[in-house]
């Protein structure tokens, strides 16, 4: 928690510089930008292990076909990771004030968790639901092995 507090001190601190309002509509815009961006490269990976499992499926059946999609996806999410903490690491930001930090260390997530636990599972389970029932169900599928 710690070091997500270290990430967002630095773009609340920029927020706090300045005309608010005008970063403030910037930072949302570039979120929201980043949030369908990254929307977009998730259907675009899925549909690339749709692809690999539907090229692996007859030559190697449902199992290995499977195997082949989880190493390949546990392949590139391992090189994605040492991309990202190399970046990371060089990332070089503007120091935030000192209030802003000492702000955000006061706040108590463990008690803010601890105390609405209940309402943090009913709203996880709120959102699980929305989203999951509007998905179509596909027809079960009948794979026979050769």
């Amino acid at each position: 928690m710690e070091h997500l507090l270290g990430l967002l001190a630095p773009v609340l601190g920029q927020l706090a510089i300045g005309d608010g309002r005008i970063r403030a509509s910037r930072a949302i815009a570039d979120l929201a930008l980043v949030g369908f961006a990254s929307l977009g490269v998730m259907a675009a990976a899925g549909c690339l292990v749709a692809a690999l499992w539907l090229t692996a499926l007859p030559r190697f059946g449902p199992v290995e076909a499977l195997v082949i999609c989880a190493i390949t996806l546990i392949i590139v999410g391992a090189v994605l990771m040492v991309i990202g903490t190399g970046a990371l690491r060089r990332r070089k930001t503007a120091p935030p004030p000192p209030a802003l930090i000492e702000l955000l260390r006061d706040i108590d997530t463990e008690r803010l968790v601890r105390d609405h636990k209940a309402d943090l599972l009913i709203g996880a389970l709120v959102v699980g639901l929305v989203a999951g029932g509007s998905l179509p169900r596909p027809p079960p599928a009948k794979l026979s092995r050769p």
